[in-house]
């Protein structure tokens, strides 16, 4: 697979994301799909999937604010910082964590920078591995949002 390839089917992977666009994320991962990183048990693509529509449906505007990318035969090294705005429900319990949901805060997080390594092949993503520093995780994300909540802005 060529660079082009490679780099494209990341980034309309991420533009996906960014547009809550839930089909062209499931078109883009493989059926061996799985992430690391951001939660405590890697994803499948079903649970990606459902992942994603959680936090698209709490923060509809996601930008990635993508800062450097590498490529390595089938593998793009990814450093960006995500920015979003908590404007709908956050539910806990469509990722299988016995938590109410989360109302909108109206609140804008910045998460930390995060690095991630995205592997692909045959124009299908097969792994994404995130590492996000202190606080950029799901656990992170679950205390800004409940920090965000009871505290007014």
């Amino acid at each position: 697979m060529n660079a082009i390839n490679v780099e494209k089917t990341v980034l309309k992977f991420l533009m996906a994301w960014e547009r809550c666009n839930l089909s062209t994320t499931a078109e883009l991962l493989d059926n061996k799909f799985h992430l690391t990183g951001w939660t405590d048990e890697p994803l499948d693509r079903a649970s990606f999937v459902m992942f994603q529509r959680t936090y698209n449906e709490a923060f509809p505007d996601w930008q990635f604010n993508v800062t450097e990318l590498e490529r390595h035969g089938h593998d793009l090294y990814l450093t960006y910082r995500a920015k979003a705005t908590h404007t709908g429900r956050f539910d806990p319990t469509r990722l299988g964590l016995p938590l109410l949901p989360i109302e909108p805060s109206g609140r804008t997080r910045i998460w930390p920078v995060t690095y991630s390594v995205v592997t692909v092949e045959a124009e299908k993503i097969v792994r994404f591995e995130i590492d996000t520093g202190p606080g950029g995780d799901l656990n992170g994300t679950l205390a800004w949002l409940n920090e965000a909540v009871l505290t007014p802005h």
